[in-house]
């Protein structure tokens, strides 16, 4: 059989070379299924290791347990009714870098309440001042530059 190219080519020979080529991708195929079903079969069992060790998975280690909110009736809630409450609320749903920065503050006013140092107790005394250092802390400084 001729070709444009001019090679003549011999049909049989082709799916010869094809059923060759299926053979080998076939066979290539069983070998990566096998190794795939290792694998899963390694996983599993360190999963089944770290179910029976009672450790706790890594994702539900890490989470934070808060308090299921009280459910919403429909009127305004009177459960935050001081800027103490307030911060402490907000404070807790800090993560990351705000957390760090947070935390030390946090850990302060909780040990020591009105004692905590006039700065702290500032703090926790005035939502707005709250909010404000929090922001300052991590407010682009080049703010104003941009929106101009």
């Amino acid at each position: 059989m001729s070709t444009t190219s001019g090679r003549t080519t011999n049909p049989r020979i082709e799916i010869q070379q094809l059923m060759a080529k299926i053979a080998e991708l076939e066979k290539q195929n069983r070998s990566l299924l096998s190794r795939t079903n290792a694998l899963y079969k390694t996983i599993e069992q360190y999963e089944n290791q770290i179910a029976a060790s009672g450790m706790p998975e890594r994702a539900q280690a890490n989470k934070p347990k808060f308090p299921k909110p009280e459910p919403f009736n429909g009127y305004k809630g009177d459960t935050l009714n001081t800027a103490e409450d307030r911060i402490l609320c907000i404070g807790n749903l800090l993560t990351g870098k705000a957390m760090e920065w947070w935390e030390p503050t946090l850990r302060v006013y909780l040990k020591h309440g009105a004692e905590a140092g006039a700065d702290v107790v500032y703090v926790f005394s005035d939502y707005e001042t709250f909010e404000d250092r929090l922001l300052s802390a991590f407010r682009n400084p080049d703010e104003h530059k941009e929106a101009t």
